[in-house]
């Protein structure tokens, strides 16, 4: 779980450095990365981060947001492979 705090000039749901480069890629972290509550700033930027789920739900409009742009990044991924 991600938390509200920033880590180097950025917010930890933003952090694709410590999400993807360090926990997925190098620790082969394979469990789900989420925010904590609405530590949420950036939508696309967690997105990208692999902050895949946001607390407490997706039902406003961030959320909703958020799904989209979670999608485009995994087709993204998807096509790099």
């Amino acid at each position: 779980m991600d938390a509200y705090n920033l880590t180097n000039g950025e917010h930890m749901t933003e952090n694709r450095h410590l999400n993807v480069e360090v926990a997925k890629e190098q620790w082969h972290f394979q469990g789900v990365v989420m925010s904590d509550w609405v530590s949420v700033y950036d939508t696309a930027a967690a997105a990208n981060a692999a902050s895949i789920w946001r607390c407490p739900s997706l039902s406003t409009s961030t959320g909703r947001s958020f799904c989209r742009s979670s999608a485009a990044t995994d087709r993204r991924s998807h096509h790099r492979r």
